[in-house]
């Protein structure tokens, strides 16, 4: 093998193995937290009276149209002690892996009047 050819190798391999093993990252662009970032307003829920639950990041730039996750009846934006599911984070982990930024995806969530007999909501605990 040439010099120079050796060396053209060895760059590949160097530079191609470093990006292959970004892309071979479960999550090379971070994880979805289950906060809404410190400078987020508080919403309280009308019915509770305890600030909503949800997530939303303040990193990164704003390049793609952002997302706003809502979950149906019965989940909340992420999983929690009382709801396993939250698939809506799920969701919003792809589109993070997909090249949005933090800054571009929001779930909110909205908890309403426990049903009775509860003594709070099963999801105020996870509430900020």
């Amino acid at each position: 093998m040439r010099p120079m050819t050796l060396v053209t190798s060895a760059a590949i391999v160097v530079f191609g193995f470093g990006g292959l093993a970004r892309a071979m990252e479960p999550h090379p662009n971070g994880l979805v937290g289950s906060t809404f970032p410190a400078d987020f307003p508080r919403i309280l829920d009308a019915s509770l009276g305890v600030p909503v639950i949800g997530f939303g990041g303040s990193q990164g730039r704003v390049e793609h149209v952002p997302v706003i996750f809502l979950h149906g009846n019965n989940d909340t934006p992420f999983p929690t002690t009382c709801n396993p599911f939250g698939y809506i984070h799920n969701l919003a982990q792809f589109f993070l892996d997909a090249g949005y930024s933090p800054r571009e995806l929001w779930g909110l969530g909205y908890q309403g009047r426990a049903p009775s007999g509860w003594t709070s909501s099963p999801t105020a605990s996870a509430s900020r």
